[in-house]
């Protein structure tokens, strides 16, 4: 193996985890591992892992963190060779949970984790459908499959919202909602009154630019703002497919020297405080960390009232939900915002709150340990009454590992 080994000196008590992630492409779901894994290693309690498919940012990260890193690479490699890879590195790992995040981790940690007296723990973050009909119902047939699989293998499904859950069809009792947390800044960057006229109106957006993140009305909103607000920016820190077109979109409304696409950010703190105002205006949405980091920030936040947005907002008013699709409607909403400092500096005082109530990091983290706990406890239990589950089933893998 790659990495070099923890588990000899620490205590035995501890609960090994094994992230299995596929870090090919980063977006919210790699954001929000990335912030789980920073804080399970530092951790009493956990022995993290990561195991990736692919040489990317989450493993530099993890590598950066201490913590040790696997890599199977799946490109050019088969379903069955790439099965093969997963299972043996997990023989040597021997973690007591599999915590995977995508459809192949997840199908890769049921047909491996158990062999290894392991349990799989899925968390679903939520993807953009596929436009396409046929794809829709192809994927459709993919989820009652591994879902089928993973009631099999007694899986324990974590959905980031109580909305996400109800849309995958699963009851609370097979899966429970832990959602997503982010760090809050020690400091929160002072945001004064909006210069009117100047560059310091800046309306700022993060993700990745595809059509559910709803770009397209953002552009139209910003160009319906009254002339009062003509010197306001348009601030778009991201990338995808949709670019191309929605540059031209922003060149036929005639907004070219007003939009600024950043493209992708590595860390879009710094950006962030130039921003007076966040806008969200996607189509759906699970738990969006762009939006939780905005509040976190202090910055006060408009959103489309979709999915776990409005979870996130929890009838706190700490997010101005928008429920319409209206260009007009958003650039009416954006306008009362930018004209009213006291409204946007209660707005973004409530938001900072409502994270560090109910998103901070720590609160995540926390949920989490607590699942792996009483997984853990079922393991050892399962192990007890049945000595053909897992290699050397009869023992926990902590008490395996200590020999």
């Amino acid at each position: 193996m790659g990495a070099a080994w923890k588990g000899d000196m620490t205590r035995a008590d501890r609960i090994r985890v094994c992230h299995l992630v596929s870090d090919d492409a980063w977006g919210g779901a790699e954001s929000v591992i990335a912030a789980l894994l920073e804080a399970q290693v530092a951790s009493p309690d956990i022995d993290v892992w990561l195991l990736g498919l692919n040489e990317g940012r989450l493993a530099r990260i993890a590598r950066g963190r201490g913590i040790p890193t696997e890599i199977a690479p799946e490109t050019g490699r088969s379903f069955v060779d790439l099965l093969r890879d997963v299972d043996g590195l997990l023989a040597q790992i021997r973690p007591d949970i599999v915590h995977s995040h995508r459809y192949k981790e997840n199908l890769l940690s049921y047909l491996t984790a158990r062999r290894h007296g392991a349990h799989s723990v899925v968390t679903l973050h939520g993807s953009e459908p596929p436009a396409d009909s046929v794809q829709r119902l192809k994927t459709r047939i993919r989820q009652s499959i591994t879902h089928r699989i993973a009631r099999w293998v007694g899986a324990e499904f974590v959905a980031v919202s109580a909305d996400l859950r109800e849309r995958l069809g699963l009851s609370p009792s097979r899966c429970i909602v832990i959602p997503n947390g982010v760090k809050l800044p020690a400091h929160v960057v002072e945001r004064r009154p909006l210069s009117v006229g100047t560059a310091r109106s800046c309306i700022g957006w993060v993700g990745r630019l595809v059509p559910i993140k709803g770009l397209s009305l953002l552009l139209e909103a910003f160009a319906l703002l009254p002339p009062s607000l003509a010197a306001t920016r348009l601030l778009l820190i991201g990338d995808g497919p949709e670019r191309a077109a929605l540059e031209e979109l922003s060149r036929r409304l005639g907004l070219e020297d007003r939009v600024e696409f950043a493209g992708f950010v590595a860390d879009p703190a710094p950006s962030r405080a130039r921003m007076a105002l966040f806008a969200l205006p996607s189509e759906h949405e699970g738990i969006p960390v762009a939006l939780l980091e905005a509040m976190a920030e202090g910055i006060p936040c408009v959103a489309a009232a979709v999915g776990g947005i409005v979870e996130i907002d929890g009838g706190t008013g700490s997010v101005r939900l928008v429920r319409s699709r209206d260009p007009a409607d958003w650039a009416r909403e954006i306008s009362l915002l930018l004209a009213d400092p006291a409204l946007c500096e209660s707005l973004g005082a409530r938001g900072r709150a409502r994270v560090a109530q109910s998103f901070a990091l720590d609160v995540t983290a926390g949920a989490y340990l607590a699942l792996y706990r009483k997984v853990a406890a079922e393991q050892v239990k399962r192990r007890q009454s049945d000595p053909d589950f897992g290699e050397g089933a009869a023992e926990p893998a902590s008490a395996r590992r200590e020999r």
